[in-house]
């Protein structure tokens, strides 16, 4: 299914501002947050989940905001686009409304929730989240090129957005290993880094942001 010219100019600017909000979001949550670092608690930058509590934890939950925002209002063409942002704007909300869980906040959360409860709400919604990412990725960005003859740059992008999936599903993988393993926890944001910085740019190429891919 096509979009309208008003509705694909509306699905440019929401991929464009998907992309640059999750690629900045972990730079942005740990900038801000060294400024008054010596406020925060120590490891309060091993994951995007627990900048949460420091000082600068309305940075990172506002981006988040702005992402849930995108999806629920996005301009989709097929039914896996669809798919893929319900899960994502479920998702989304689901890890700002359930934080990371912390001994040192016995309450925390939209709801208030005891933190051994809420972090295992949080686990699933952040693992939740990944994998909507990996399936827009693999699936829905690919979906359009499909329907046409390829061209050098179809499959190019076609390419990048698959290697960018299996990215975000193999670092998606090693955090759980993380857990399994009890494995160092400051691991956690580059694995965070490796799903949030290749989706975005699959969604700015998604957008025609970058010339050279440009049919």
């Amino acid at each position: 299914m096509q979009l309208s010219k008003e509705n694909n100019a509306i699905n440019k600017y929401q991929n464009r501002v998907l992309g640059f909000t999750l690629i900045l979001l972990i730079p942005f949550s740990i900038i801000f947050g060294l400024i008054n670092h010596e406020h925060n608690m120590e490891g309060w930058w091993y994951s995007v989940s627990r900048t949460y509590y420091a000082t600068d934890g309305i940075i990172m939950m506002s981006m988040l905001a702005v992402t849930l925002v995108m999806f629920i209002s996005y301009r989709c063409r097929f039914k896996i686009e669809r798919f893929c942002t319900i899960m994502s704007a479920i998702a989304t909300f689901g890890v700002l409304a359930f934080p990371h869980g912390l001994p040192e906040y016995e309450l925390a959360g939209i709801f208030l929730t005891p933190y051994h409860i809420g972090g295992k709400f949080h686990i699933f919604f952040a693992s939740m989240l990944f994998v909507s990412y990996g399936i827009f990725s693999v699936l829905a960005l690919r979906k359009e090129d499909s329907d046409f003859v390829p061209t050098k740059k179809s499959s190019l992008r076609s390419r990048i957005y698959l290697l960018n999936g299996i990215l975000i599903f193999v670092s998606s993988a090693c955090l759980g290993l993380r857990i399994l393993l009890d494995l160092p926890e400051f691991l956690v944001i580059f694995f965070e880094a490796l799903i949030f910085v290749p989706f975005g740019i699959n969604l700015l190429i998604k957008a025609g942001f970058f010339k050279s891919l440009r049919d």
